[in-house]
């Protein structure tokens, strides 16, 4: 057994004799790892990584006038975005008009003192719309979208 270190091979293992449980050289095992990695990763042996989302805007949108829909288009561009009620206060959020104010489902409900995070998005330079209202009048939502 010179040149080690080794590893017993497994039925699993396209290396070993049909799960004989002979020994492989471990390079040789992880030569094998390396090339179903680079296989998924579609040959190329990269990863595709969007760009760093460093640039932050934030709004502060004031429902004045409680079960009213206001609303806050996102920039163009937008990677993703949070946002919170200053007050306590929930809030109900939709992404198409014509849902928050009345209310007329379907719409999504942020509790009072929650937080949302979006996943991350990409809009390109037609961004969506943001629609809120809430029963609290006065109530501030701040949000915050990154580029």
């Amino acid at each position: 057994m010179s040149g080690g270190p080794w590893e017993i091979g497994t039925r699993d293992d396209p290396e070993s004799a049909a799960g004989s449980g002979t020994l492989i050289p471990l390079a040789k095992r992880h030569r094998t790892l390396l090339g179903q990695i680079v296989a998924l990763l579609g040959g190329t042996g990269t990863l595709d990584v969007d760009p760093v989302t460093a640039t932050p805007t934030a709004y502060n949108v004031t429902l004045t006038v409680a079960n009213t829909e206001y609303n806050q288009a996102m920039p163009a561009n937008c990677r993703g975005f949070e946002f919170q009620c200053r007050t306590e206060a929930d809030v109900r959020y939709a992404f198409v008009t014509g849902r928050v104010a009345g209310p007329a489902a379907p719409w999504l409900t942020l509790k009072a003192g929650d937080y949302y995070f979006s996943p991350p998005i990409n809009q390109a330079a037609t961004p969506s719309t943001l629609y809120l209202a809430t029963p609290t009048a006065g109530s501030i939502v701040e949000i915050l979208a990154w580029v």
